[in-house]
């Protein structure tokens, strides 16, 4: 991945969103009310998932049976331990769909929406929605990889239409993150930050 150097402006405006968004992170809500859905995913999300057997009540019950492992994020330290732990819960969400293989964005979209919300659900833990916050990762859309063309020009989604269609891998994933982690550091700000930054741009 090339080096990302953010210019004055683009930092700037970052900087100047960045309220909001922390803001946006402070607020708790009951299960129910956390972005109208019951675990951060609805149907406007999982219509993409051509070919799913009731694949929003898959995810919903996993979601449920999830949630008291999520307490034990908040005992890690480093974005190490949570990207261990990350990976085992999207492994989890693979072993819940069975026969219906997820595709990588498909998967990590659904757990990123999941940590999302968890982080602003009242049931969560405050040392646990503490963690999600410093290491969680941005959901992708095509919002935020808009966001990410507009203030890195030099990745590889600079493209005229970003699009979820980049996403064909883990490795594509992995990089993504990585891209996004690299603008947050020069923020400073987290990931889940700018994901609220881009939804808002274009809202």
């Amino acid at each position: 991945m090339p080096t990302i150097e953010l210019t004055t402006e683009s930092r700037n405006h970052l900087i100047q969103q960045l309220g909001d968004a922390t803001e946006y992170y402070r607020e708790l809500h009951p299960r129910d009310h956390v972005d109208r859905s019951e675990f951060g995913v609805d149907k406007s999300t999982i219509r993409a998932f051509h070919g799913f057997v009731k694949p929003l009540a898959t995810f919903n019950s996993w979601a449920g049976n999830s949630i008291v492992g999520i307490g034990q994020v908040g005992e890690h330290r480093t974005q190490t331990e949570f990207d261990d732990w990350y990976d085992e819960l999207v492994a989890s969400l693979d072993l819940a769909y069975g026969r219906q293989p997820l595709a990588a964005y498909q998967r990590h979209k659904l757990v990123d929406l999941y940590l999302k919300w968890a982080c602003r659900c009242d049931e969560i833990a405050a040392a646990a929605r503490v963690r999600i916050v410093e290491f969680g990762h941005c959901p992708l859309d095509s919002y935020s990889l808009g966001l990410l063309r507009n203030v890195a020009p030099g990745t590889v989604l600079n493209t005229s239409v970003p699009s979820m269609s980049v996403i064909t891998s883990e490795a594509a994933y992995s990089y993504v993150q990585a891209a996004i982690r690299e603008v947050c550091e020069q923020v400073p700000c987290r990931p889940l930050h700018f994901d609220h930054i881009a939804w808002n741009a274009e809202h």
